[in-house]
């Protein structure tokens, strides 16, 4: 109306009706306790009050319509970033050779990592996707088993062209054990589930070397140095030869997990989709058949 200096043409100009528009202005004065427009059969004007009124209004609708401009850019970066945690084995043979066709064809997108064995503070990190393998416990996140990964006892073929063959588990020398950071501990709390064998493979306190991160771990074993527990697909991927493969093998849960607030996003809505179906078609690998 300051604009206009008709109430018919502001109504028409906001999409309302001039009795509406009428109306609420006669509400927003009995509100406020003072006159905001000068009522005259030629049209409409400000009232001082009125006049002041509009101008902190304008000046404050000015602020709020850029500080929305700057939150809904934010929030579109933040949108088409996808922050994801992984073990690194996961995160070498599996996530990164599907996350190469992924990005190729989304190429807004920008994805940030977590290669790591640790429980990472989903506030801290601001993850939006977790791969876990074994016992989830967090009750921040969401999800479901994906995949089954089979471990078993893997060596290199020097190491075992240096030795006695190994057909059963008195054959095995856990002197010679390479242990990964705390895997051996964490193994060792869930032998109950174990068999024989690899149930006196974790419970060795003390391997001989203990190594870290996965592709250290990998590597040790590689070069020789000796025997470790390992998931099948990595370590075939490696080109190491398991042991006792029908004796010494059990199986942990893959979990798909996320923020509970992550499918508010499309893009990351959509990518938990892409996740999900390329975990349940790699069961047979993650298994060791594939």
């Amino acid at each position: 109306m300051a604009e206009t200096g008709s109430i018919s043409k502001a109504a028409a100009r906001v999409g309302v009706s001039q009795p509406t528009l009428s109306r609420r202005m006669a509400e927003l004065e009995n509100h406020l306790g003072v006159p905001l427009l000068y009522r005259t059969s030629s049209g409409v004007t400000m009232t001082s009050e009125g006049e002041r009124l509009y101008h902190n209004a304008s000046a404050l609708l000015g602020s709020f319509e850029e500080f929305e401009r700057d939150f809904r850019s934010e929030a579109s970066e933040r949108g088409a970033l996808i922050r994801i945690s992984a073990p690194e084995g996961v995160t070498r043979y599996w996530l990164l050779p599907r996350l190469r066709g992924y990005m190729a064809k989304h190429a807004a997108l920008r994805f940030d990592v977590a290669a790591t064995l640790e429980t990472l503070s989903l506030i801290d990190h601001d993850l939006d996707f977790v791969i876990r393998v074994g016992d989830p416990s967090d009750p921040e996140l969401v999800g479901r088993k994906a995949a089954r990964l089979v471990f078993g006892l893997f060596a290199s073929r020097d190491y075992l062209a240096s030795r006695p063959r190994i057909r059963r588990r008195a054959d095995l020398d856990l002197g010679d054990v390479v242990g990964r950071g705390n895997a051996i501990s964490r193994f060792r709390a869930e032998q109950s589930g174990l068999l024989p064998a690899l149930s006196a493979f974790a419970q060795n306190k003390a391997p001989r070397l203990r190594i870290g991160p996965a592709a250290c771990h990998y590597a040790a074993v590689a070069t020789g140095i000796g025997p470790a527990l390992m998931p099948v697909p990595f370590a075939l991927a490696e080109g190491l030869v398991e042991i006792l493969p029908h004796e010494a093998r059990f199986e942990q849960d893959i979990w798909l997990l996320r923020r509970r607030e992550a499918h508010l996003r499309k893009p990351h809505k959509d990518f938990a989709r892409f996740l999900e179906s390329e975990l349940v078609a790699s069961r047979a690998w993650f298994s060791g058949e594939g």
